[in-house]
């Protein structure tokens, strides 16, 4: 249970950085609105990873591993 509730931790703090990085300057030439959806684009894949893991997790822990 240790391992999975640290997979979820790493998640979170990876989404809400992803998130807060947005309001950093970029030069890029985007809007606002481009950033923030790449951003949070960012983030839920690295939520999804995090997701993904924590089954294989579940799934391991059923099985005995």
């Amino acid at each position: 249970m240790h391992k999975i509730t640290r997979i979820l931790s790493v998640s979170v703090i990876v989404a809400v950085s992803a998130t807060l990085l947005t309001a950093c300057p970029h030069r890029s030439g985007e809007g606002p609105a481009e950033r923030v959806g790449k951003s949070m684009d960012k983030g839920a894949a690295a939520v999804g990873r995090g997701v993904e893991k924590t089954g294989e997790a579940i799934q391991g822990a059923a099985h005995g591993n």
